[in-house]
């Protein structure tokens, strides 16, 4: 995926990230922890800039295993670091509804999801060196 294309489609998910967050925070159950809703669009927007620039580096690596390695790691850190923000929040905030979390979890679904199209479409960088390769080695 060109840069170009990247940076233009982040910043259409945030904006209408941030537009359906303030949609959220509208209603009086999420105005009270809308501080949760904006810090995750700030920790999804700079892990997504994260891994655009480090998968990359990784699809055009010489490494076969680092790109698909990256794609796991980072599903399962920003998972983890996701349930410690809200359990920090939690324990700081202590807010009384459970519902708290949609609006954090609306982000987290949307930046999954272009994450996901963005390393898709970073993944397909490799492939032509990998058959390029093949095809070159069966020629002599």
């Amino acid at each position: 995926m060109p840069q170009r294309s990247f940076f233009l489609i982040l910043s259409l998910v945030t904006a209408v990230s941030a537009g359906c967050l303030l949609l959220f925070n509208q209603v009086e159950l999420f105005q009270v922890n809308q501080a949760l809703s904006w810090v995750g669009l700030g920790f999804f927007f700079f892990i997504t800039l994260g891994l655009y620039f480090l998968g990359t580096y990784l699809a055009t690596s010489s490494q076969a295993n680092a790109f698909i390695g990256l794609v796991m790691g980072a599903i399962l850190i920003k998972m983890i670091l996701s349930f410690l923000i809200i359990a920090v929040y939690y324990r700081l905030a202590l807010p009384t509804d459970k519902l708290f979390v949609l609006p954090f979890f609306f982000v987290y679904f949307v930046y999954t999801i272009f994450e996901t199209y963005t390393l898709m479409k970073l993944s397909y960088l490799k492939a032509p060196a990998k058959h390029e390769s093949k095809y070159s080695q069966s020629d002599h």
